[in-house]
Formats: C-alpha cells, structure tokens, sequence
C-alpha cells in the first residue's frame, strides 16, 4: 500500500506542478478541473496513508529520487490538514454530475463525502454532518429500490454511486 499510494501522490504532485502554468489548447476551466481532480486524489492516497501507517511523510511538489529519503515524518494534524485543504480547494472547480461517457471522474459529490469522512476520523463532528449534508441533499445520490442491485455488474455508476473506481481487465503494454 505503501508504494501504489506514494506513487499516487508522486503523480498528483507532478500533474499540480505541470498544471501551474497556462497549457496552450486547454481551456481555463478544464485545467483547473484537472488540478482540483489530482488535488481529491492526493487527499485520497494521504488518507489512505494516515489511517495505515500514522506517521508519514508529506510530500506536496514533486521531489527527485535522490531527496526522497530525506523527507521527514509529519505530524498526523499535518497530514489532516493537507487532506481538507486539498479537499476544499478542489470542491469548487468540480462539477456536480458527469456525463456517462466521464463515468469515474471526480466530481463534487465525491470530494465532499471524502471531506465529510475525513471530519469523521478527526472527531470533528458538526463539520461532518454539515459537509455530508451537501451531499446527502444535493439532489445527486439517492439508494436503488432494490438492495441486491448494488453489487451487480449491471448497475455500476448507479445513483447511490458517490465515488467509483473503474477498473479493467485489459493488460497495459
């Protein structure tokens, strides 16, 4: 987990730092979309991280191979607040619902229940219920009438459907 995870965040951090800069033929908009998109999935592999190991590096910029050892572990309360500062900055440039052929993108919805989850292990619990109540009344996500429903192959991206990773069976070359 180690690994997969901080690669993760190496790849977040190279895609932000890539993206600071006005990229020819890429809309304002796409590209901020972009940046907020890799800011939820940098929270996501950090929160991964915290709830496994506690005391871990936090690393925000893309570092070479020969100063990766030399970073020190931070405080849990740092890496908390990186995962809901990257969170809250991301929520506005994300939109609500994506088209079907986007299935899997990162949308709004997603980064406020992860942002909600996060107040949850932090005890923080008025934040918590205000942050998932965006999302429980955003008018997005309601529950399938059948139960069984949700773990059919036929019904990924479902209504109740917050945050879905898609995978495949195909093999890279």
């Amino acid at each position: 987990f180690w690994d997969m995870d901080y690669a993760g965040v190496y790849r977040a951090n190279l895609l932000i730092s890539k993206l600071a800069n006005p990229i020819p033929g890429l809309s304002t908009d796409l590209q901020n979309r972009y940046i907020a998109e890799s800011k939820v999935l940098r929270a996501y592999f950090y929160f991964e991280l915290e709830r496994l190991f506690a005391n871990i590096p936090l690393i925000i910029t893309p570092l070479p191979a020969s100063d990766i050892y030399a970073v020190l572990q931070a405080k849990p309360a740092d890496i908390y607040a990186q995962i809901e500062k990257d969170l809250t900055e991301a929520i506005p440039a994300l939109p609500a619902t994506v088209a079907t052929a986007e299935d899997g993108r990162i949308t709004s919805g997603a980064a406020n229940a992860m942002l909600g989850k996060v107040y949850l292990y932090e005890k923080k619990w008025s934040n918590a219920a205000s942050t998932l109540n965006k999302v429980n009344n955003s008018g997005v996500y309601s529950l399938l009438p059948k139960f069984s429903d949700i773990f059919s192959p036929a019904h990924k991206f479902n209504s109740e459907s917050i945050f879905e990773i898609v995978h495949t069976n195909a093999q890279s070359s």
